[in-house]
């Protein structure tokens, strides 16, 4: 459907007609409230359906105060006198839910804004009506929707709030925050930073600190400063989440209003605390603190579990912290990707209750340290650093942050200016130390918006808030709910405008229910599953199933198409040879494993066989593959020698690769809109780091629980793995979870499988995820599915139960704002779709003729374009949506 709206930019004073528009006429519509008061509309008569029903808001203005404007929505509030019948005054009308407001007073919901100013200046001149007029706001438009650009020097160098070209349009990755200060700033929400110890007197945090529940658990004291001379890591945390803003100095923190608290656990690098203490600190004035920052990790790709007590602490948190809504436990993703870290190794950031970040460089890709993990929930931004002995890669930014003034800190450089006091360029903070925060940030946003969000409340409000600028990214995939999340970044880069707005009209969710199913089935794991397997005419017998291993991304969990191969050598550069359809094969040297693999893929391969290029056996694991987009594995020189000599001289030869392994199918008949799912599994293998567990949910969406690493140690013994990725599929099913082995030499079997889901129950008759109420009364039928989204918003069905808003309405009814980027560039902004155009005409006069000015490419949940100022005052702009 294609929509048309006008933008009326009259000396800087901005004017919306949020439907759709032909000719421009006024509509005059009268209602009773009680006194019948009357309203210009400036729209026009509905050429079809298909077009009224786009118009969910009506600009009015008052017929008697013309400067008096609002919009008039769908809903229609009602007023009958005593004795009369709601339903017999509404009879043969196409209004629905009526919902008593309030004794006496009820609620109608109309398809569409126009539909509901007709019908409610029919029911007002209705015998028996006392009052009946559409449910009105003031405009949209006459609102600032976009901070000023703050005073503090530092800003425009502090890519991961605002990634802009000089002229407006985005460069990358940022969170939004302008988009979100205009409501809040974080005032109201106390953050506790666990760290080495705040230096809590530099200029641009002392006011943030001033008073705040401050603890060394070190000493038991409140003397809650840096833990040593050189600890700084705190300070930089600090920073991040909430510089205070607009005092014309260094930088500004996400919520720059926000209060809060220096928690000492660390003595300079050292963690000091045992377990009874960790219990405290979880604990400590949870009534006060309402979001702890824990940017630091538990190791690499060891298993470190939580203790007993330190479990206890973190569950009075959540469920007694915050009058019981819970205390945000916002933990570090951690930075060992390199030796293939998993965040599922981490008790603490393995815990469905904690809120685990990733990293992201500036241009959306994961760090090339950012632990992954089906556990990791949202990312934020940091810095990208070339491996341990390079240096520093300044294409993708540090941090710019707050430092130990002076030249005590990370940045020593003490000059004329407070520099020294900051730390930036080669200076500059990273890690997932560095995105862990900026998460918190804007968790504190969405608090200070909504205070009564409880802890899972805030997780959902913040992945629907979240979203992908890499969409290359091989673990991206899509959920059973219309929801994007990926193994390296979960459901993406919080955008903060998005995140305050979605608080502000979050209904809470109702208590979740626990399901575990258990299977004492004991299954030994085939030992070098994963396998190249030639098929033809008079195959050798060794070339029949080939061990192998595979690449760190896309990766053959399922079996791949059996495909012709073709050989390419030694590959060291583009391929200008077709290989579409084809699995290829290529030697390993000169070119790393990651160009090599990209090279074929660009050239059209479906699958890469790489041989090693010294050995007999020997196989390598093929680091630096984590982006690979199509699955990849190395054999050994021999294997690879006698399968280049064989294909030269026979045709017939087909490959695939096949994954041998043993799973476990668990028949779920409960009906919940999902949350977090579990998989604890006890072993007797020898070897963990040999290792891949998957978990395949009824909707398809396959979770990696472990992927093969480096840990030698006999595990899991028992080891309980957490996911995010299911977030609102449909539990009933069944779900799948797959053990292989995929190195040679340490066997094992699995003992025990345990399965946890965790969710809303609802009524579902045919097991889709969307409640059997729901969709009759929305659909008046069963036969809608979780992932559609009928009214063309960027929110699936799934996800429009959760909000409990109508399916068949956009959930963000057109609005346009202007607002000054800066003082000579205009930004207009407007609720879009991804991926859909949205042509941008100029004309000096609402009849126009109209030229056109630029074509926009959608971008959910807004989109924008920039102008100069100056043309601000002297056009009318017109936003026409041209596909799809």
């Amino acid at each position: 459907m294609k929509r048309l709206f006008l933008v009326l930019w009259w000396l800087g004073t901005l004017q919306v007609l949020a439907a759709p528009i032909g000719t421009l006429q006024t509509v005059l519509f009268q209602f009773r409230e009680p006194n019948l008061r009357r309203y210009q509309v400036p729209i026009p008569p509905f050429e079809d359906a298909a077009l009224r029903m786009s118009a969910q808001w009506l600009y009015a203005r008052l017929a008697d105060k013309p400067d008096q404007t609002v919009e008039l929505g769908s809903r229609i509030v009602l007023t009958p006198a005593p004795g009369i019948s709601v339903l017999t005054l509404i009879a043969n009308r196409p209004l629905r839910l009526p919902t008593e407001l309030h004794p006496g007073i009820w609620s109608l919901q109309a398809p569409d804004a126009y539909t509901a100013a007709e019908e409610a200046q029919a029911l007002s001149a209705q015998p028996g009506v006392l009052a009946c007029y559409p449910a009105m706001r003031r405009p949209w438009a006459l609102q600032d929707l976009y901070a000023p650009t703050p005073s503090d020097p530092y800003f425009s160098q502090q890519w991961h709030l605002e990634n802009r070209a000089d002229s407006g349009p985005s460069k990358g990755l940022d969170v939004n925050v302008r988009a979100a200060w205009p409501i809040t700033q974080g005032s109201n929400v106390t953050v506790a930073v666990v760290d080495d110890g705040v230096e809590m007197t530099h200029p641009d945090l002392v006011q943030r600190f001033a008073g705040g529940p401050h603890f060394s658990f070190l000493d038991n004291t409140t003397n809650a400063g840096p833990s040593t001379l050189s600890a700084s890591h705190s300070t930089s945390v600090a920073g991040l989440i909430g510089a205070t803003g607009n005092n014309q100095r260094g930088v500004i923190g996400v919520a720059p209003s926000v209060r809060m608290a220096s928690w000492v656990i660390f003595l300079g690098n050292a963690f000091s605390l045992d377990s009874i203490a960790m219990k405290s600190m979880f604990e400590y004035r949870s009534n006060v603190v309402d979001i702890q920052n824990h940017s630091w990790g538990t190791g690499g790709t060891f298993f470190y579990a939580l203790s007993v007590l330190e479990d206890i602490g973190i569950s009075n948190s959540v469920t007694a912290g915050r009058g019981g809504r819970g205390v945000n436990l916002v933990r570090a993703a951690s930075n060992y990707r390199a030796s293939q870290g998993d965040a599922n190794a981490d008790g603490y950031a393995a815990d469905p209750r904690a809120i685990t970040v990733a990293a992201a460089r500036s241009d959306g890709r994961a760090a090339r340290y950012s632990n992954p993990g089906a556990c990791v929930l949202v990312a934020g931004p940091s810095a990208e650093s070339m491996p341990a002995g390079s240096p520093l890669d300044l294409s993708f930014p540090t941090l710019v942050t707050t430092d130990r003034t002076g030249s005590s800190g990370k940045n020593p450089f003490v000059t004329t200016t407070d520099s020294a006091d900051y730390r930036f360029g080669s200076t500059g903070f990273d890690g997932t130390s560095g995105s862990t925060p900026i998460v918190s940030g804007v968790i504190a946003l969405m608090l200070s918006a909504n205070p009564q969000l409880t802890y899972r409340d805030v997780q959902q409000v913040l992945l629907l808030s979240s979203r992908h600028l890499d969409l290359a990214d091989p673990m991206l995939q899509t959920n059973g709910a219309g929801l994007r999340v990926s193994y390296n970044l979960g459901y993406g880069i919080p955008d903060a405008g998005a995140a305050v707005a979605r608080a502000r009209s979050w209904i809470n969710r109702t208590a979740a229910q626990k399901i575990t199913k258990v299977s004492t089935s004991q299954k030994a794991v085939p030992d070098d599953g994963l396998r190249v397997e030639i098929t033809g005419t008079a195959i050798p017998e060794p070339l029949v199933s080939i061990p192998s291993t595979g690449s760190q991304g896309a990766h053959a969990d399922d079996p791949t198409e059996v495909l012709p191969i073709v050989s390419v050598g030694l590959v060291t550069g583009p391929i200008a040879t077709d290989l579409s359809g084809k699995a290829v094969l290529c030697q390993r040297g000169v070119s790393s494993f990651s160009d090599k693999i990209q090279y074929c893929a660009d050239a059209g391969a479906r699958m890469v066989i790489l041989y090693n290029s010294s050995g007999t056996t020997a196989r390598i694991a093929m680091q630096g593959t984590d982006f690979a987009r199509i699955p990849a594995v190395i054999i050994g020189k021999d294997s690879g020698d006698a399968l280049e000599r064989f294909i030269k001289t026979n045709n017939t030869a087909r490959a695939r690769i096949n994954l041998q392994k043993v799973s476990w199918t668990f028949a779920i008949t409960n009906t919940l809109i999902c949350e977090h799912v579990q998989v604890r599994l006890q072993t007797d293998h020898s070897r963990r780091g040999d290792l891949r567990a998957t978990l395949v949910s009824p909707s398809g969406t396959r979770s990696i629980l472990q992927r093969v690493n480096t840990d030698p140690n006999p595990d899991p013994i028992d080891w309980t793995y957490s996911s995010v990725e299911h977030f609102f599929e449909p539990t009933f099913g069944n779900w799948r979870v797959e053990v292989s082995d995929q190195e040679t030499g340490n066997t094992g079997s699995v003992l025990q499988v345990d399965l946890t889901l965790r969710g809303v129950a609802i009524v579902d008759s045919d097991g889709d995820g969307l409640d059997d109420r729901w969709e009759k009364d929305h659909f008046g039928t069963l036969s809608p599915r979780a992932t559609e989204d009928p009214d063309g918003d960027g929110l699936s069905n799934a996800v429009e139960q959760v909000l409990q808003t109508d399916p068949l309405i956009a959930n963000l009814p057109f609005r346009l704002d202007l607002a000054p980027w800066n003082n000579q560039i205009a930004r207009v902004s407007w609720p879009g779709v991804e991926g859909t155009s949205y042509r941008v005409s100029g004309s000096s006069t609402p009849q126009g003729p109209y030229r056109v000015l630029e074509t926009v490419t959608g971008k959910f949940p807004v989109t924008e374009w920039f102008t100069p100022l100056a043309s601000a005052t002297s056009l009318l702009i017109r936003i026409e949506q041209v596909s799809p």
